[in-house]
């Protein structure tokens, strides 16, 4: 999809986060400007539930000194990674890069568009839980929390909690990097939370109480789905043989997939495709089909009433956890992602001095600011490319 298409293709969610984006700046002076971009509203709403999870603190502080442990593996992880996909997007003019994950826009390279509704809803949870956790660990150690609110990154809907900054400067490194590893460690955890409950309780649940006839996609151009002749929309029922009835399942089959292997594709209605998959945009080893998933297609086994608020009830709370599992797994890695402002650039900077001693801050701006490169690389390369090929 060119960058003129997406435009058109999703106008009036664009037209959604302009208005929102514009209202923020219209009424900046009930916020507090930060770094010029952010604007942020603070409360002590939650302080009260941090200082009663801060009790536990033997619990905590061993936590937090595993969770640094930790990050800093995520920490060059995450390094690594980016910097494969920067690869890719240079030498692979057809390699998408990456865009920032809002709610009713599809995300980059996955097949698959993040919900409005409850894109809203899973993104300001994640943030909440990572933010409080922040919080509790700080408490732990002792350092006030001198507030709580809303903030807004542009028309980015996000909740903070401020440590006092002065007392947590003057703390050991070690405890320093507990605060900081806390937010990306526990929305690591909590996507494994969320998976376990989508897959033992929500998965089950909604098989008992659903009859599902399939799933319904669209090709995205210039990939295989596109070039075989696919409509806009397309309801199916399997691909090669196996029937695909869920988010999940789709999912499952695509990461499955390998570059130039043949896909059977049978709709709904006795269609058939058949396609060969390209490379994957966000690791060159699988392949990728080019269908971006709509929603399934799905009716309650009980009729009645309670039949039909059983099945949408627990239908939608499997989206909502999918969700949850999906974006806080990779919120939590991005945020171990050195720019300057992240939990990883943070951490990176309060132990480097050990290593790298008084070439250290020279060395993590330096970092930094590749690191930043790598970013506006993957983000607008690809929509230059679309713009004007080279």
């Amino acid at each position: 999809m060119s960058f003129l298409e997406f435009i058109i293709q999703y106008k009036w969610i664009l037209i959604f986060y302009i208005i929102l984006a514009s209202l923020v700046f219209i009424n900046k002076k009930k916020f507090d400007v930060e770094a010029k971009f952010f604007y942020i509203y603070r409360t002590k709403f939650g302080l009260k539930v941090i200082d009663s999870l801060a009790r536990f603190k033997k619990t905590i502080h061993f936590l937090g000194k595993s969770f640094a442990i930790i990050a800093f593996f995520g920490v060059f992880y995450i390094i690594y990674y980016l910097g494969t996909r920067v690869y890719e997007v240079i030498i692979n003019p057809s390699t998408p890069g990456i865009a920032p994950v809002l709610p009713g826009l599809p995300i980059a390279g996955t097949g698959m568009a993040f919900p409005f509704i409850i894109g809203w809803i899973s993104l300001f949870a994640i943030i909440v839980i990572h933010e409080f956790s922040h919080g509790v660990v700080a408490k732990a150690y002792n350092i006030p929390i001198k507030s709580s609110g809303i903030a807004f990154f542009g028309p980015i809907l996000g909740a903070f909690v401020e440590p006092d900054e002065k007392k947590l400067v003057k703390e050991k490194a070690w405890v320093q990097n507990a605060v900081f590893a806390a937010g990306p460690m526990s929305n690591l955890i909590t996507a494994a939370i969320f998976i376990l409950i989508l897959g033992y309780l929500l998965v089950p649940a909604a098989d008992a109480i659903t009859i599902s006839d399939g799933i319904i996609v669209s090709p995205i151009n210039g990939t295989g789905a596109n070039e075989v002749g696919m409509p806009e929309l397309v309801e199916i029922e399997q691909l090669n043989g196996e029937k695909i009835d869920s988010l999940m399942g789709f999912y499952d089959f695509s990461i499955s997939l390998k570059p130039n292997q043949n896909v059977d594709i049978l709709t709904l209605d006795g269609e058939t495709y058949s396609l060969t998959t390209g490379v994957n945009p966000d690791n060159e080893s699988r392949g990728y089909m080019g269908l971006l998933y709509k929603k399934a297609i799905l009716r309650p086994k009980t009729p009645g009433f309670f039949g039909k608020v059983a099945f949408a009830s627990v239908n939608w709370l499997s989206e909502l956890f999918f969700w949850l599992y999906l974006i806080s797994f990779n919120l939590g890695l991005i945020n171990l992602f050195p720019i300057f402002i992240t939990d990883g650039a943070r951490m990176l900077q309060i132990s480097s001095p050990f290593v790298l001693k008084k070439r250290a801050p020279g060395i993590w701006k330096l970092v930094n600011q590749i690191c930043i490169l790598m970013i506006l690389t993957l983000i607008f390369l690809p929509v230059l490319r679309s713009l004007w090929p080279f």
